[in-house]
């Protein structure tokens, strides 16, 4: 592809598009279903740190690539990539079995412990908006990532 994208506009946006029809392609092939809607542009992954050059992510409905590399590779040229992903998560899915159930465990873990850590530092007069900020920051990304974790 010559030259980088602007970062808003419609080639841009077209950009993005095709390369969501790539995942859905590369799922397809490789016998995934996906959900993927959107690209997010970023060099930094919460779970991962920072993302190199060559690497994708899924997250719910979003296919996660390096931001530094916008424009600079066409869309058919993410589809290895893509595909080296798809199976490494298909094979880490197959090895560890136990994941669901550990998610089924510590979800309510979670709660409890951190519900009686709040607790004993806010009392029972300050619990509620510190609980508010806990589920929504802490609990409630945990017990979505299984349910949208699929592309």
């Amino acid at each position: 592809m010559s030259g980088r994208l602007k970062d808003y506009g419609f080639e841009s946006e077209m950009y993005d598009h095709t390369i969501v029809q790539v995942v859905r392609d590369v799922s397809r092939q490789l016998g995934f279903e996906s959900n993927i809607v959107q690209v997010l542009w970023m060099d930094w992954e919460a779970r991962f740190g920072r993302m190199d050059s060559d690497e994708c992510n899924f997250h719910g409905q979003a296919v996660l690539l390096p931001k530094r590399m916008r424009g600079a590779l066409d869309p058919e040229e993410w589809k290895p990539i893509i595909a080296s992903r798809l199976i490494y998560r298909r094979r880490l899915r197959r090895s560890q079995p136990w994941g669901k159930g550990l998610d089924i465990l510590l979800g309510p873990l979670l709660v409890i412990i951190g519900g009686a850590i709040l607790y004993r530092l806010f009392g029972p007069e300050g619990i509620g908006i510190a609980s508010l900020i806990y589920f929504v920051l802490v609990v409630g990304p945990y017990i979505g990532e299984p349910f949208h974790s699929g592309p």
